[in-house]
């Protein structure tokens, strides 16, 4: 019995935002369908929560403490944040870092029972997967993660009700050389004032006084202590909305060498002053040839289009090339065009009404084939869908962007490689952004070691600014000579011959380290999925956070030692207890996989005890044709052959002459004659798919064809300019191998023709099937099936014309929202769009709005667009996995497969600990074909060791990886015996849901009034529902073997939540197939969103009849 409670929080929030305005039904220029999002503001530092929109609110920062320490070149800005939560219950927060060109995460710590506790680095997949096991035992974990917006993100739990959590997060950076020496900007953007400010800043290593500036002070100076300069004040109820800023008046007369050590291995920095007075020059010749990548997707309304097509426009005005090309992307290319310069006010009209939607996927760039002078990339840098690897280019790029955040080690890379620059508009001028990329930058040309041996330096190339770069590498010995050539090309150089001693130069401290690590793994960004294993192997090296690694905090000894993490080293007490008890936990360890495989083991064994004798031999594939010697099961035989006969028409119904016949995967062919009649004999009995060559038409004409005694199978299938009618199948006397369905089938050749095996859809047209079942799938659960007058089959064949009716929606099952009204006024695909994309200023966060939306562009035809507004999901909720599921499954439904492998291969990336990431992934690989990147999902589903909120998930994946094996094409697939069970089943209801946390019941009410439910899981009839899932997204599997005549009610249950997050609707799907794992099988699934809990939600009824 389940008796847990569930409470629902909504907030009624009053926030000044154009959630304020009156939404109008439709735009008011509906001639213009293409509004604009003004670009929001930038992210600040803080802690957020959704609300039931999944919008982030705000926490209240109650106290902010900021401590700058400069040391040399490199400045480490540790801020230290309590927020209070306002709220009468205790949530789960997120805590967000966005980061700015250059910054590394150095330090995250979270208060623990009132004590400071700092994170370690940690393997991303076992820090989710801790955190999400530890947040259960309703203590304090926390966990900071890079996203792909090049933030930081720590998800806080638990905010108490009314109470305070304090943060601290530390970041290193270069400083910037300017006119007036070095300086240092700490960005702010609070929008609300901050009850207690503290600020505390230190200088050393300068003779000179720095100074402060910034807020609302004026020019404040440091004071001087011994070597060092210090300065520190507070305020309250202070508004932070300006950045602060630390300049050191000095100028570098030399170059500066450090040294640092780090686990052995002796780091070395050469802070490289060229002494050039002038590090610019304007370019020999102008381009006269320019390419604009323009990324039309939804980050786009992040950036600041304004600005950008205002450089743009300038650039083209003072750079005056005479052609230039403009390609727009999203997911894909999506324009090509060529202008000239007295083209350039419409180049800026219309990249200005192009709509921003859709994912990016930069890995579509043809930078390797550019032809002009210079590219200039105007992006992000964020690629959110498919493929990350981007092209090396063989021309200049410079990256040009306005976004904060953005990924700057994505663009740095592509410049660097190119010879390009990166621009940032979010620093720079207009002035200075254009003579940036109308000059000649004095670059490192070359790295050499003349002396000693240093390794792996970084940069190898890389602009001088203002005279000033950073080279780092590892020291091999304890002193070497290294020569760094600067220049603008060969004809104009510097050389540079600095020595390094260990001895000299030696330095306490890690910033050294971590800076070449960082260095190093923005080289390695240009192809993250390529190089996942170096960035997360540096990350762990050098405690930095990166798409690989982790920061966690834990509460209790006892958790680190249950998950083999090491304390921090600032805690020595718990480092000593960890090393004296961790060896006991890791035996535990090995015996827990122990009793892991005899329980699966024990679980698959009473599966086969009470499932359905199977009629097909084991690992046979999906129905073999038997040779005539051979007995089949259950003692019946091939006794005879039989002929197929049949016309082919034109789309008039003229007959067709000397058209080739075949039947697919056989050796049998044949040609029409004058009346367009074929005719093949001496065909065993089965099922088969025979096509006709239209001989110069846009396609084959196909039909299905089921041997069978006495019956005649007729269809209308047209295909181009020819169909195929009256086909008959004759003079056979045995049974049917399967039936026909309108999902896609597998359908065997005859053993004599070798085996082999064809995937094909019967319900690509129209099809009109006598004495089988014919069906089409829709995604609501809407099927109609043909009469039968075929005879009761063999006890062991599924039963025959399964009828799927819809169930009613009921108040509690939400599918469209707010927005309803105004799509549904909409009466041509445009105006659709043009409706969406006002609406999305309003609710650009609601994933049901893009659902909704692009089912309503599908309405009205335009299914590519549709597919655009739908993968904008993948870029606002990039790392959002919940999201990603729906937005994967809907995937699948349209018919996009392989769009859906992209979609849930970052779901497996984000939530690898829970085994629903893998078999969705699975699922989606077996649709596109790719049978073994399947399997071995599946297997490891059944083989690894998980969390006791998934129970029997291995029962799931194992009958799933079995109906795989009998794959045309997947027959080479071998299943250890151990993890074969019986696949083939006449009933198959799979529930899944988007909403950890949360308990979705899945009830089956048979003929005779019988509930399969969590508490009555097998029936008299034979059906059986795996166990409950109370704390995860499923699936619920409930299976008959053989259905009984009559009528089966599939409900949902939305029995409760333990959500620790401000809920929002959960979507649910609900997947029925008949006649499952045999060649007959018919699959349709249904996708709703339910908002409250212990509701009943009838999903559909199947009819047997």
């Amino acid at each position: 019995m389940k008796t847990y409670f569930n409470i629902t929080l909504l907030i009624a929030l009053t926030i000044v935002s154009a959630l304020s305005l009156t939404l109008p039904l439709l735009p008011q220029d509906p001639d213009t369908p293409t509004a604009r999002i003004l670009p929001k503001p930038p992210v600040s530092v803080g802690v957020f929560v959704r609300d039931s929109n999944g919008t982030p609110v705000p926490m209240m920062v109650q106290e902010l403490d900021v401590s700058v320490a400069i040391t040399g070149t490199i400045a480490t800005t540790t801020l230290d944040i309590t927020v209070f939560n306002p709220h009468d219950r205790v949530l789960e927060g997120e805590f967000v870092f966005p980061l700015t060109n250059g910054q590394t995460v150095s330090r995250f710590a979270l208060d623990i029972n009132g004590k400071l506790r700092d994170a370690v680095v940690v393997d991303k997949s076992k820090g989710r997967s801790t955190f999400e096991e530890v947040i259960r035992t309703k203590v304090d974990p926390a966990l900071l993660e890079w996203t792909r917006d090049n933030s930081f993100k720590a998800r806080i739990y638990p905010l108490p009700a009314k109470g305070i959590r304090r943060i601290v997060i530390a970041y290193e950076q270069l400083l910037t050389s300017v006119p007036e020496g070095l300086g240092y900007t700490i960005p702010f953007s609070y929008t609300s004032a901050i009850p207690k400010f503290n600020f505390h800043a230190t200088v050393t290593g300068f003779g000179s006084t720095p100074s402060l500036t910034g807020g609302s002070a004026d020019t404040m100076f440091f004071s001087p202590h011994g070597r060092n300069y210090t300065i520190g004040f507070s305020r309250a109820n202070v508004l932070l909305t300006t950045p602060f800023t630390i300049m050191v008046p000095v100028a570098l007369s030399q170059h500066r060498v450090v040294v640092e050590e780090h686990k052995g291995d002796d780091y070395a920095a050469i802070f490289l002053n060229t002494g050039s007075d002038v590090n610019t020059r304007r370019l020999p010749v102008q381009p006269r040839s320019v390419t604009i990548l323009w990324d039309a997707s939804i980050s786009g309304t992040k950036r600041n289009i304004p600005l950008e097509l205002e450089y743009l426009k300038q650039l083209m005005n003072t750079m005056r090339p005479a052609s230039i090309t403009v390609l727009t992307f999203a997911h894909t290319i999506l324009t090509k065009q060529e202008y000239s310069l007295a083209d350039s006010q419409l180049i800026v009209k219309t990249l200005s009404s192009l709509p921003m939607d859709g994912a990016t996927q930069l890995g579509v760039l043809p930078l390797r084939t550019l032809t002009s002078d210079i590219a200039f990339l105007f992006s992000d840098g964020i690629s959110t869908f498919g493929n990350e690897q981007i092209q090396d280019a063989t021309v200049p790029v410079y990256c040009i962007t306005s976004a904060s955040p953005a990924d700057f080690p994505v663009l740095n890379s592509i410049a660097v490689q190119s010879g390009g620059e990166l621009i940032d508009l979010t620093v720079l001028s207009l002035h200075d952004a254009i003579e940036t990329a109308l000059q000649q930058h004095h670059k490192i040309m070359s790295v050499s070691v003349i002396d000693g041996r240093m390794t792996d330096i970084l940069p190898s190339s890389a602009t001088v600014s203002n005279g000033v770069t950073v080279v780092c590498g590892r020291l091999l010995t304890s002193s070497a000579t290294v020569r760094i050539t600067t220049g603008f090309d060969n004809s104009s150089q510097q050389t540079h011959t600095i020595t390094i001693s260990k001895h000299e130069h030696g330095s306490e401290g890690t910033a050294i380290p971590r800076r070449w690590a960082t260095m190093m793994i923005e080289r390695l960004s240009i192809n993250r999925s390529g190089n996942a294993d170096a960035i997360r192997d540096l990350g762990t090296r050098f405690n930095l956070v990166t798409p690989g690694t982790s920061l966690i905090v834990l509460d209790r000894i006892e958790d680190y030692l249950r998950f083999n993490i090491k304390p921090p080293e600032s805690e020595p007490e718990l480092v000593a207890l960890f090393q004296e008890r961790i060896a006991a936990y890791r035996q535990d360890s090995v015996r827990a996989i122990q009793e892991r495989h005899t329980t699966i083991e024990k679980t698959l064994n009473s599966v086969r005890t009470a499932a359905k004798p199977s009629s097909l031999p084991a690992n046979s594939g999906t129905f073999w044709i038997w040779p005539e010697a051979q007995p089949l099961p259950n003692g019946i035989s091939v006794r005879e052959i039989g002929s197929v006969t049949g016309k082919v028409t034109d789309e008039k119904g003229v007959a067709l002459q000397n058209k080739k016949v075949t039947i697919l995967n056989t050796g049998f062919m044949a040609v029409t004659d004058a009346t367009g009649t074929y005719t093949f004999t001496g065909i065993p009995h089965g099922v088969y798919s025979v096509i006709a060559d239209p001989n110069g038409g846009s396609g084959t004409a196909r039909s299905t064809v089921i041997v069978e005694p006495g019956k005649v199978v007729r269809g209308n299938i047209i295909q181009s300019r020819v169909r195929i009618t009256d086909l008959k199948a004759s003079d056979v006397v045995g049974r049917a191998a399967t039936r026909n369905g309108a999902a896609t089938i597998g359908l065997p050749a005859p053993a004599a023709y070798g085996g082999a095996m064809e995937r094909l859809s019967v319900s690509d047209e129209s099809a009109m099937v006598s004495g089988v079942d014919a069906a089409v799938v829709s995604d609501n659960f809407q099927m109609e099936m043909a009469d039968a007058t075929t005879p009761d089959r063999h006890s062991a064949e599924p039963s025959s014309n399964i009828n799927l009716v819809p169930g009613k929606p009921t108040e509690h099952s939400v599918s469209r929202e707010v927005w309803t009204e105004s799509l549904d006024r909409a009466t041509t695909a445009d105006q659709v769009y043009a409706v969406y994309v006002q609406l999305r200023n309003h609710y650009f966060e609601s994933t049901g709005l893009y659902l909704d939306a692009a089912d309503a562009l599908i309405q009205h035809g335009n299914k590519p667009l549709a597919l655009r507004v739908l993968l904008s999901l993948a870029e606002i909720q990039s790392e959002d996995a919940r999201t990603l599921r729906i937005l994967a499954h809907r995937l699948l439904q349209l018919g996009y497969p392989q769009h859906a492998v992209h979609v849930f291969r970052d779901v497996l990336r984000i939530r690898d600990e829970e085994p629903q990431s893998y078999r969705d992934l699975a699922l989606a690989f077996a649709a596109t074909g790719e049978y073994h990147q399947a399997a071995s999902l599946l297997t490891s589903i059944i083989t690894r060791p998980w969390h006791n909120r998934f129970p029997e998930i291995e029962v799931i994946a194992a009958r799933e990886l079995g109906r795989l094996a009998l794959q045309p094409g997947a027959s080479n697939i071998q299943i250890p015996a151990e993890y074969r069970i019986p696949v083939n089943t006449d009933l198959r209801v799979v529930l899944t849901w988007d909403a950890d946390n949360c308990d979705m019941d899945l009830w089956v009410t048979d003929p005779d009034g019988e509930v399969c439910m969590y508490n009555n899981r097998d029936t008299k009839l034979g059906g059986h529902l795996t166990r409950d899932f109370t704390g995860g997204y499923g699936p619920e599997e409930f299976v008959l073997p053989n259905a009984k005549k009559g009528a089966y009610k599939i409900q949902v249950n939305y029995y409760g939540s333990r959500q620790q997050t401000i809920e929002r609707p959960t979507t649910v799907q609900v997947d029925m197939f008949t006649g499952y794992g045999t060649a007959a099988e018919q699959h349709t699934a249904t996708t709703l969103r339910v908002n409250q809990v212990s509701r009943i939600i009838d999903v559909g009824t199947i009819l047997v009849n």
